[in-house]
């Protein structure tokens, strides 16, 4: 009793592990191709690097070498990929918080002003006598 479930629905586990994107010359991954990222392969030329193509391994070799500058030059100025900020995306979430602020922001403005104004009763009593 202790493995009654079919082997076909009990729930498994797969690792995928993907390729590692493509060096792009932002060697410090901040989003852009800039002086940062010469200063790291400046500070670490002539040094191996695992797996190839990780830190200043511009072109991949498994040494951060002369050529890794030429790749890093030719580059400069670029912003990278999906770390470059195109524009503000909100979660759903915060949608929905701010439909909510809304609609009872415009509901607190009404009830204020039903009741600063007066009713049809207390306008013409002021007059009369």
């Amino acid at each position: 009793m202790a493995n009654s479930l079919d082997p076909a629905w009990r729930p498994s586990l797969v690792i995928t592990y993907l390729e590692s994107p493509s060096p792009s010359g932002d060697y410090n991954g901040n989003g852009t191709v800039d002086a940062a990222d010469y200063v790291l392969w400046r500070e670490t030329l002539n040094m191996p690097a695992n797996p190839a193509g990780s830190g200043a391994d511009g072109n991949e070799n498994g040494t951060i070498d002369p050529d890794d500058y030429t790749f890093w030059r030719a580059r400069f100025g670029n912003a990278v990929g999906a770390s470059t900020n195109l524009g503000i995306v909100p979660e759903p979430a915060t949608l929905g918080a701010a439909l909510t602020a809304l609609g009872l922001l415009t509901m607190h403005r009404s009830t204020i002003g039903r009741a600063r104004r007066p009713s049809a009763k207390g306008r013409n009593s002021a007059f009369t006598s």
